[in-house]
C-alpha cells in the first residue's frame, strides 16, 4: 500500500511540473495571499502527496473569489500547462480519508475547473481583445511586423468561433484596406467552427464584402467539404447571390465559379430547366429539409428534440449564434431557402408548396398538433385560405401520397372551409369540355382523404364533403356517417385516461404488462385473441394504442397486422408488438414482491382482518383509538403481512435469504399510509430506515450520509437479469399473486389500486426502476413481420416506464400527436351537429340510423344530450324510445334535459308506436310525484295519459282533488286588516 502511494505521488508530480527544483520548499509554508500563490501552493502539496492540505489550498483559492482575469493568467502563463493543469486535478482519486471532506474537496475541484473554463472563455471572447488582434493582422510599416501578425493570427485561432461576430462587424464597418486585407487573409486559416458565421454573414453582406468573402472561403483547404454540413454549406447562399437580379455581373461570375468548384459541375450544363435557375435550386434545397434528406447532421438529443444545433443569424448589424432543436433547425434552413426562392420568383409554385408544407409541419410540431391553423398561426392560415385552388389540391395530393398528416389536415380543412365542390366527384351531366368536366377526370381528393390513416384527416374530409351544397355525388355516404359515429363514440367521459388494448394469450404476462401501463397513465383492457382485439377496436373509437404480444393467435401476427391496417378505425391506431420469448417473461423480483405485498395489504389474514388505516396525519391524530391500541394493530398487521409474504415466496420456490427477508419487511411497511406510521408507529419508521440502508448499494450508501429516507427509496439495489431457474420462480410467484389478487373483495379494489400506485409515485418512488429485457434475435424476427405495416413498432417484452415513453414518442408523429381529450370532445360535438342536420333534412342523402348506437351513447353527456334527443325522436327505433324513457326518469340528470326527453318520447310514441316496457312505464309514473319542476311534471303526466290510463285511475285522481269550503263557499282570502292607530271616522 505504501509503495502504491509513492508511485501515485510520483505520477502526480510528473503531471504538475511547474515547480522548479531550485525553489525552496520553505516558501510554500507561508500563507498564500495572491491567486498565483494559492495555486502554486496547491500544486506543491500535490507533489508532496499531502492531498488534504492541497484541498485546503484549492478551497482557499475559491474563497478568495479571484477575478476572471487572474484565473485566465494562470492558464495563459507560458510553461504552466494551460487548461490541462486544472483538468488533471480530477485524477486524484481521494483527497481526504473522511468521506464528507473528500466529497467537499471534489466539489471544490469541479467548481475551480468550471470557474477557470468560464474565465478563459470570457477573456478569449472579449471583443476589445479580438479587435486588437484583428488590427494587428495588417502588415504595414505603420501597424507592425509579420511576427506580430503571426502572433495575432495564433491568438484568433485560439479564440475559436467567438472571432466570427467581431470580424464580420469589422468588415461591415468598412475598415482601412490593410486591415480588411489582413482579416480576409486570416479567414482561410481560421478553424472550421468559424465558417458557419461567415456563411450566415455572406447572404446579408454588401456586394463588395460578398465578393471578398467568396474569394476568402474558396482559399480554405476544406472548401469542397463545406457543403456536407448545413451550417457550413455555402452553395445555397451562392445560388441566392447568383440569382439576385441586383447582383453585379462580376459578382455573379464569382458566385457561379464558386458553385462549380463546390459541386464539381457547371450549373448551366445538363439537367431540367428548373435546375439551371437559382430559384429552382433553392426550392430543391428547401425540399430536402422537408423530406428529411438534408445535410443537417444527426446529433445527440435529436431523438428528444433538444436544442443541439448551432445556427448563426445576421440581422444586418451583428452576427449572433443560437442553439435550436432539430425540428427548429429544419424549419430555419428549409424556410430560409424557400423564402429566397420566392424572393427571386414569387409565383414559383414549387417553392410555394415547399414553404407551405414546411411551415405547417413546423407549427404542428411546436405544439399546434391537430389545432386549426386559424388559432395557432393566423398569418399562415390567411396565406393558405387565399391560395389558388390548384395550389391547395397539389398540396393535398402530395401530402396524401407522402403521408404528411399535418399538411393533409390543413389542406383538407382549407378546402372544406372554402366549400370547394371541385374537390368531390362532379355530378352527372357536367359538360365534358368545361373546366369542371376536366377536373372530374382527376381522382376526387376529398374522397381519397376519407381513406387516409388518420382520424383527424378523415373527419376533416367528411366535413368538407358535407359542406358541399346539393345531394351527395361521391358515393361514400355510409362511410361518412360511420366516421361521424366513430367521432361521437370516442367522446371521453370526464377524467377518463387514454385507452390501451393488450392482446396476449397468457393472462399472467398480460397482467404484468397492464400494471406497468397503468403506472404510465393508461386505462388498460386485455384480450386473449386477435379476433377479440379486432372486435374491440371496431366496437368503439376510444382506443389510443394496441400492444400485441407476438404469441397472439386467431389470427396470427402477420394476418392480424394486415387486418388492423385495413380496418377503417384500426388503420390510425398506433401499434406496438412485444418481442417476448416463449413462455412468460417475468418482471423483476422486486416488482413481483411489491405486487404480492399490495395484495396482502387488502386481504383478511389469520388473526388480522383487513383494516383501512388512516391515510393522513390529521386523520391518524384525530382518531379516538388509544395510541397503544393503534400501535398494536399496526404492528400486528405488519407481522401478519410479512408472514403471508414469506409463505407465498417459499411456495414459489425461493429460499429466505437475508436480502429477500429485508425486501419483504420493507415492502410490507410501504403498504401503510405514511401519516399513520409517522403519528402512531414511529418504531416502525426506525425499522424502515434500517431496512433501506441495508438494501442500498454500497456506493449510494456512502453518498447518502444523513440524507432524507424518501430520497433513497428509488435508489435501492435493483435486480440483475434473472437466470433461467430464477425466472421460473418469479413466474411461479406471479401466478400465485394473480390467484390471490382475483379473490380481492370488490369494495377493497380502490384501496388496492391506491396502494399499488403509491409504489410508483414519480415524485417519491418506493422501488428501483426495472431493467429492460431484450432478445435481439426475436426482435429481428418480429421486425421482419411488422416492417411492411405503417405505424407499428417492435419493443422488448420487458421495458421500463421511461423506455416505453421513448418508444411511444418514436412511434407517434410529433407533428400529429394523439388526439387529446379536448379534441375528442370537439369532434364529438361537431359530429352530432352534422348528424342532427341529416336527421332534420338540412343535409340530405345520408342514413342517420347507421349512427344510432353512437347517438344513443351521447345521451349520457349533458352537453350532447339536447341534440341527441332531437335526433332520436326522429328515428323509428325501439332502443331509441326506451333510452328516451330511461333519460326522462333519471333523477340525477338536469330537469331541462329530462323535460326534453319526455317531450321527445311523447312524439316518438305517437309517430312510431309504443316500445317502452312495463317497468319503464311504472318508473315514469313513479317519477311524477318526485318531480319538482312544473314543466317536467306536466310532460310526465302527459306520458302517463298516453302510455297508461283508465277510468279507475282518473276517478282516483278526481277523488284526491278536494278543495276546502266553508258554508258552501270556497275559501276566500282573509280581509285586509285596518291599522289599529287609524283615527275613527267622524259620524254624521
Amino acid at each position: 500500500m505504501f509503495r502504491r502511494h509513492l508511485l501515485f505521488t510520483a505520477v502526480l508530480a510528473a503531471s504538475f511540473p511547474g515547480i522548479s527544483a531550485g525553489q525552496s520548499d520553505s516558501e510554500f509554508y507561508s500563507t498564500p495571499k495572491t491567486v498565483p500563490e494559492f495555486w502554486r501552493a496547491a500544486r506543491f502539496e500535490i507533489r508532496t502527496g499531502n492531498f488534504e492540505r492541497a484541498a485546503e489550498r484549492v478551497k482557499a483559492l475559491l474563497d478568495a473569489n479571484p477575478a476572471d482575469r487572474a484565473l485566465f493568467d494562470l492558464v495563459d502563463s507560458p510553461g504552466e500547462g494551460g487548461m490541462a493543469q486544472f483538468l488533471r486535478l480530477r485524477n486524484v482519486p481521494r483527497w481526504n480519508a473522511d468521506d464528507k471532506l473528500d466529497k467537499a474537496a471534489k466539489k471544490s475541484v469541479e467548481d475551480l475547473i468550471t470557474r477557470v473554463a468560464k474565465a478563459v472563455e470570457k477573456e478569449l471572447g472579449d471583443e476589445k481583445r479580438i479587435r486588437r488582434y484583428a488590427m494587428a493582422l495588417a502588415v504595414s510599416p505603420a501597424r507592425g511586423s509579420n511576427e506580430e501578425a503571426a502572433f495575432a493570427l495564433k491568438e484568433l485561432r485560439r479564440t475559436g468561433k467567438a472571432v466570427t461576430p467581431v470580424l464580420a462587424a469589422m468588415l461591415n464597418e468598412k475598415p482601412p484596406d490593410d486591415v480588411r486585407t489582413g482579416i480576409l487573409n486570416a479567414i482561410p486559416l481560421l478553424g472550421e467552427d468559424t465558417v458557419p458565421g461567415f456563411v450566415a454573414y455572406l447572404a446579408g453582406a454588401d456586394f463588395t464584402a460578398q465578393g471578398d468573402l467568396i474569394a476568402a472561403l474558396r482559399q480554405r483547404t476544406d472548401y469542397r467539404s463545406l457543403p456536407l454540413n448545413a451550417a457550413t454549406d455555402q452553395v445555397p447562399t451562392l445560388w441566392y447571390i447568383w440569382g439576385n437580379p441586383k447582383t453585379p455581373e462580376t459578382l455573379r461570375l464569382k458566385a457561379r465559379e464558386a458553385i462549380s468548384e463546390s459541386v464539381l459541375k457547371d450549373p448551366s450544363i445538363g439537367g431540367d430547366p428548373e435546375s439551371k435557375t437559382a430559384h429552382g435550386q433553392l426550392a430543391t434545397f428547401a425540399r430536402k429539409f422537408l423530406d428529411g434528406t438534408s445535410n443537417l447532421p444527426t446529433l445527440a438529443g435529436d431523438a428528444r428534440d433538444e436544442p443541439a444545433h448551432a445556427v448563426w443569424i445576421w440581422d444586418g448589424e451583428k452576427l449572433t449564434e443560437t442553439t435550436l432543436s432539430r425540428s427548429a433547425a429544419v424549419e430555419y434552413y428549409g424556410l430560409r431557402y424557400a423564402r429566397w426562392s420566392l424572393e427571386l420568383q414569387p409565383d414559383f409554385v414549387k417553392a410555394q408548396k415547399v414553404y407551405f408544407a414546411l411551415a405547417i409541419e413546423s407549427v404542428a410540431q411546436r405544439g399546434g398538433g391537430g389545432k386549426p391553423l386559424s388559432a395557432v398561426a393566423p398569418d399562415l392560415y390567411a396565406a393558405l385560405m387565399t391560395a389558388p385552388y390548384e395550389m391547395l389540391t397539389d398540396l393535398l395530393e402530395d401530402a396524401l401520397q407522402d403521408r404528411k398528416t399535418a399538411v393533409a389536415l390543413a389542406a383538407t380543412r382549407a378546402l372544406g372551409e372554402r366549400v370547394e365542390g371541385r374537390g368531390a366527384p362532379q355530378r352527372a351531366g357536367t359538360p365534358a369540355g368545361s373546366a369542371t368536366g376536366e377536373r372530374a377526370q382527376r381522382p376526387a381528393l376529398l374522397v381519397r382523404a376519407l381513406d387516409y390513416p388518420d382520424a383527424r384527416v378523415q373527419f376533416a374530409a367528411a366535413e368538407a364533403l358535407l359542406r358541399i351544397p346539393g345531394p351527395p355525388s361521391h358515393g361514400r355516404t355510409d362511410q361518412i356517417v360511420k366516421i361521424l359515429a366513430a367521432a361521437l363514440a370516442a367522446d371521453p367521459a370526464e377524467g377518463v385516461k387514454p385507452k390501451v388494448v393488450i392482446g396476449d394469450p397468457d393472462s399472467t404476462r398480460a397482467d404484468g404488462l397492464a400494471t406497468l401501463l397503468q403506472r404510465v397513465g393508461y386505462d388498460v383492457e386485455i384480450v386473449s385473441t386477435g379476433r377479440q382485439l379486432m372486435r374491440r377496436v371496431q366496437l368503439k373509437a376510444d382506443v389510443d394504442l394496441v400492444l400485441i404480444d407476438r404469441h397472439l393467435s386467431d389470427p396470427m401476427l402477420p394476418d392480424l397486422l394486415a387486418q388492423l391496417r385495413a380496418d377503417r378505425r384500426g388503420r390510425s391506431v398506433p401499434a406496438m408488438v412485444l418481442a417476448s420469448p416463449d413462455g412468460i417473461t417475468p418482471v423483476n423480483l422486486f416488482t413481483a414482491l411489491a405486487r404480492l405485498a399490495t395484495v396482502a395489504a387488502v386481504e383478511d389474514l389469520p388473526g388480522n382482518p383487513y383494516f383501512n388505516f388512516y391515510p393522513t396525519k390529521e386523520e391518524a391524530a384525530n382518531t379516538s383509538r388509544p395510541p397503544e391500541a393503534l400501535l398494536a394493530m399496526i404492528a400486528g398487521r405488519h407481522t401478519a403481512q410479512v408472514r403471508r409474504l414469506r409463505e407465498v415466496v417459499a411456495a414459489a420456490g425461493f429460499g429466505l435469504s437475508e436480502e429477500l427477508d429485508a425486501r419483504i419487511n420493507y415492502l410490507s411497511l410501504q403498504t401503510f399510509p405514511a401519516g399513520t406510521l409517522a403519528t402512531s408507529a414511529r418504531k416502525l419508521l426506525t425499522q424502515e430506515q434500517l431496512l433501506i440502508r441495508q438494501l442500498l448499494p454500497a456506493q449510494v450508501l456512502r453518498e447518502a450520509g444523513d440524507g432524507p429516507v424518501e430520497a433513497l427509496k428509488g435508489r435501492l439495489r435493483a435486480d440483475d437479469l434473472p437466470t433461467v431457474a430464477e425466472a421460473e420462480k418469479i413466474v411461479a410467484l406471479m401466478r400465485l399473486t394473480n390467484r390471490y389478487e382475483s379473490a380481492i373483495v370488490v369494495d377493497r379494489l380502490t384501496a388496492f389500486q391506491k396502494t399499488w400506485d403509491a409504489f410508483w409515485n414519480p415524485d417519491e418512488p418506493r422501488l428501483p426502476q426495472s431493467v429492460p429485457v431484450r432478445h435481439p434475435e426475436i426482435e429481428a424476427k418480429v421486425g421482419r413481420v411488422a416492417r411492411p405495416f405503417a405505424n407499428v413498432r417492435v419493443i422488448p417484452a420487458v421495458f421500463t416506464e421511461a423506455g416505453f415513453k421513448t418508444e411511444l414518442a418514436r412511434l407517434t408523429d410529433a407533428k400529429t400527436p394523439p388526439v387529446s381529450a379536448a379534441e375528442k370532445k370537439a369532434y364529438a360535438k361537431a359530429a352530432l351537429t352534422w348528424l342532427h342536420k341529416m336527421a332534420s333534412g338540412e343535409v340530405s342523402g345520408y342514413r342517420v340510423a347507421d349512427a344510432e348506437a353512437a347517438v344513443r351513447q351521447s345521451l349520457q353527456s349533458d352537453d350532447l344530450a339536447p341534440l341527441a334527443i332531437d335526433i332520436l325522436a326522429r328515428l323509428p327505433s325501439r332502443e331509441a324510445q326506451q333510452d328516451l324513457a330511461n333519460l326522462a326518469t333519471a333523477g340525477t340528470r338536469p330537469a331541462p334535459i329530462r323535460t326534453q326527453a319526455a317531450d321527445a318520447l311523447l312524439k316518438h310514441v305517437h309517430a312510431f308506436g309504443k316500445f317502452v316496457t312495463g317497468p319503464q312505464t311504472d318508473a315514469l309514473i313513479t317519477a311524477i310525484d318526485a318531480a319538482d319542476d312544473v314543466e317536467l311534471r306536466s310532460k310526465l303526466l302527459a306520458l302517463q295519459g298516453v302510455l297508461r290510463t283508465d277510468s279507475k285511475a282518473t276517478g282516483d285522481r278526481l277523488r284526491k282533488y278536494a278543495p276546502k269550503v266553508i258554508e258552501g263557499k270556497v275559501d276566500a282570502p282573509p280581509p285586509k286588516e285596518e291599522p289599529k292607530d287609524k283615527p275613527e271616522e267622524k259620524k254624521e
